[in-house]
């Protein structure tokens, strides 16, 4: 699937009312809001310093759905959780156990306890790196992205978001009608699909 494939839909829809500038707009922001809904995930490696608590998230990571630290789940934690444990928390150090996005920035999360020991080598004998050859110490996050490359099947329901978007926008074409319908369109297919 490509955007030009969406754009020429979008343009056949809307009988070529579309406003193409909007367009671009609109599909990335559809991209985003699909990313939060589970569909397109993948599977980040984090290599882990003893010593070093925090981590960047990557980049492509819109949603974080789950993560594990070695062999276990990490269970997702807020601060308040967390000072259960210990009132001085962020001096604990061992095998963690959880995570937080809390008091961190954006883009970044902590792992509590700090770990004491570095990721072994992120070299993949067997060709596994998320089965036999996981680097221990690791940390792998489980997320939703923004891709490019989905199935064409996702063509039409990305269409119908564009145009909700494009029809109801304040325009010489305006059409809240159609556009209220290109959603619950949408929001059926996305229902049926587990989105």
């Amino acid at each position: 699937m490509s955007k030009a494939n969406v754009v020429s839909l979008v343009t056949d829809f809307s009988v070529a009312q579309e406003d193409a500038s909007s367009t671009d707009a609109f599909y990335d922001d559809t991209l985003r809001d699909i990313a939060q809904l589970e569909l397109l995930t993948g599977i980040r490696l984090v290599e882990t310093t003893g010593g070093t608590p925090t981590y960047t998230i990557p980049d492509d990571v819109v949603k974080i759905i789950g993560m594990f630290y070695d062999d276990a789940v990490l269970g997702e934690a807020t601060v308040s959780t967390l000072k259960t444990h210990s009132v001085d928390w962020k001096a604990v150090k061992g095998r963690p156990f959880a995570y937080t996005t809390d008091e961190e920035t954006k883009k970044t999360f902590r792992l509590f306890p700090e770990p004491d020991v570095s990721s072994k080598d992120f070299s993949f004998i067997l060709g596994s790196p998320f089965g036999r050859d996981f680097p221990e110490y690791s940390v792998g996050i489980i997320h939703t992205q923004i891709r490019e490359d989905r199935d064409n099947w996702l063509d039409i329901p990305i269409t119908l978001r564009v145009l909700e978007k494009e029809f109801t926008q304040e325009s010489d074409h305006q059409d809240l009608e159609f556009a209220r319908q290109a959603k619950q369109l949408a929001d059926l297919f996305f229902g049926v699909i587990g989105g």
